[in-house]
């Protein structure tokens, strides 16, 4: 009777989904999202890209997915982490330069995500003082017990700097990390049975 709400396509995509078939459900959340985009329409299109490969595709709804102040938010945001950290690490963990007491250099790492990262590899970057330009560039280091959520980790550099001044021209530069096996989860679709 009115075939420009969303809610029948919606809840036929969801329906279609949770049986499996998800070929079939793709049109109905695809229109359902056209006529009122919501989190639960882009998570599960997200999942359906996802297993087909096509994670550009994938990471877009996600991410509209994970806008959303909900359990359904929360995944999607996680799977945002899965896919895109290996490929863009330095947006997810920063990283820089601490001195001990006794000037010895560490590289310290900082996972400002809500998902466990192993695997971290960084190098150290020196910068010539008068320019800013990078000179030499250590060999990759790797945190070792990775990083959870929020938290930090470090490793030595196996350098001495006496002062701040000259630390200042010292980078370190995430090379690669990637998400702990325990900490990725599927979007939970039974989640998504009321709308």
């Amino acid at each position: 009777m009115q075939p420009d709400y969303f809610k029948p396509h919606i809840q036929s995509g969801i329906a279609l989904f949770n049986l499996g078939k998800k070929t079939e459900a793709d049109p109905f959340l695809k229109r359902a999202n056209e006529l009122l985009p919501t989190a639960p329409g882009h998570a599960l299109l997200g999942q359906i890209a996802e297993e087909r490969g096509q994670t550009d595709e994938a990471l877009q709804h996600y991410q509209v997915a994970s806008a959303s102040n909900s359990d359904i938010g929360k995944e999607a945001t996680a799977r945002v982490v899965h896919l895109d950290l290996p490929r863009n690490p330095a947006k997810y963990i920063q990283a820089g330069v601490q001195a001990d007491n006794a000037a010895n250099l560490c590289a310290v790492v900082q996972n400002s995500t809500a998902t466990p990262v192993g695997r971290v590899q960084v190098h150290v970057v020196k910068c010539d003082v008068k320019t800013g330009q990078a000179v030499s560039q250590s060999a990759p280091l790797i945190i070792k017990g990775g990083v959870a959520p929020g938290k930090r980790n470090q490793v030595a550099v196996g350098t001495r700097v006496a002062t701040h001044k000259k630390r200042s021209y010292i980078k370190v530069v995430v090379e690669a990390a990637e998400v702990s096996p325990i900490a990725v989860t599927g979007v939970s679709v039974s989640k998504f049975n009321r709308v």
